[in-house]
């Protein structure tokens, strides 16, 4: 997008998360997220991660076993307010940091 002059938003960060979780790269994914996070303060909120891209990650990682991950994720969510959705329900968080325990 860069080699084009497009800047990247929301949708095309979520977009590209996509295609890592659909390509198994749980890294990879955690790596976008982190870019994209670094970029949001300035881009006036046209990269602002949004429940898509948390879930998204956090799908990423659970599909590869990353739990640690995962639930560094759900922390993110709570810490920047987003509601859960159906991925992620208070039940499935309790159960992943007791299996991560064990």
């Amino acid at each position: 997008m860069s080699r084009q002059h497009v800047a990247p938003n929301t949708r095309s960060y979520n977009a590209l998360l996509s295609a890592c979780e659909r390509a198994e790269q749980p890294d990879r994914a955690l790596e976008v997220l982190l870019n994209m996070r670094r970029r949001a303060p300035a881009a006036w909120g046209y990269i602002d991660p949004n429940a898509v891209t948390f879930n998204t990650v956090m799908s990423a990682t659970a599909r590869a076993g990353r739990w640690e991950a995962f639930i560094m994720i759900g922390s993110n969510v709570r810490a920047t307010m987003l509601t859960q959705d159906h991925f992620m329900s208070e039940a499935d968080y309790q159960g992943m940091q007791a299996s991560s325990t064990c």
